[in-house]
């Protein structure tokens, strides 16, 4: 009779065992895993206040930014702590613009943009007026308040392909543009702030890669060769090239805009000209 008591013991102490080791598990698969319910989902191409039934929001830009606006925090929390994951579901340029109630923040912020295909934010109400920011897609590495575009080379970057000459627009900030033929002309935008841009020569001495800024803005710097340094003038309009015949397979420059002046170089291979 004592071993049926102590086996019957063991066994509740097990039971216990595993309880606790599940619990925890939940846990934390729970603070890292973003369950929506399905029902709750809604597809929305313009202007949307979210609901407190809403639950997974997804968003197309087609044709302009869409403002998001979400309920007070107050009355999310009326109802029980509300999570919402928003999500682009385009590549276009255009913004998804997360706006909180009058007098809430955002992770401590007026606003948050959401700007890559497939890009999203999750946050919770609380605590006090502000939602709380628990993920967000990395395009963004920060000033995410401002919209601006920060990522570069190991933070998110897209290799493009170009087979024709290609005029670069801000929703290219961040990727690696690459000449893949003949000789090419990639125009930049007006200068943005914190925009970083990767330029490759695929062809080498096949066809010189020409980058022609905004006829307002200047680039800066150069590049530090084995036996020279090739200054940039920084002429307004001015642009570089890495010209035909001195043209290595696999020439890079980076720039990065400083949203004023012009681009900076951050990095180079290879000779670039300073050309008009």
């Amino acid at each position: 009779m004592k071993n049926l008591k102590q086996i019957g013991l063991i066994a509740l102490a097990l039971v216990f065992l595993v309880s606790v080791i599940s619990f925890a598990d939940t846990a934390r698969l729970g603070s890292s895993s973003y369950s929506f319910n399905a029902t709750r989902s809604v597809y929305k191409t313009a202007a949307y206040t979210l609901t407190t039934s809403d639950s997974l929001v997804n968003f197309t830009a087609s044709s302009a930014n869409i403002v998001a606006t979400l309920p007070s925090v107050s009355s999310a929390l009326a109802g029980g702590t509300l999570k919402y994951k928003i999500v682009k579901k385009d590549a276009t340029a255009y913004k998804i613009v997360v706006t909180p109630a009058s007098g809430d923040t955002i992770g401590g912020e007026s606003t948050r943009y959401i700007l890559g295909d497939e890009s999203f934010i999750v946050i919770t109400a609380g605590p006090g007026k502000d939602w709380t920011v628990e993920y967000e897609s990395p395009y963004i590495v920060e000033d995410h308040e401002a919209g601006t575009y920060t990522t570069g080379i190991g933070s998110g970057g897209l290799y493009s392909a170009k087979t024709a000459s290609y005029t670069v627009t801000a929703s290219d900030c961040g990727n690696i543009i690459t000449a893949t033929t003949g000789t090419l002309t990639f125009t930049l935008p007006a200068t943005v702030a914190n925009c970083k841009l990767t330029f490759i020569n695929a062809v080498g001495g096949a066809g010189a890669l020409k980058i022609d800024p905004n006829d307002a803005d200047q680039i800066f710097g150069g590049c530090t060769l084995a036996a020279s340094v090739v200054s940039i003038a920084g002429a307004a309009g001015d642009s570089i090239t890495n010209t035909t015949g001195t043209a290595v397979k696999g020439d890079t420059v980076t720039l990065i805009g400083d949203g004023t002046d012009g681009w900076f170089i951050q990095g180079c291979q290879g000779i670039w000209a300073d050309t008009n």
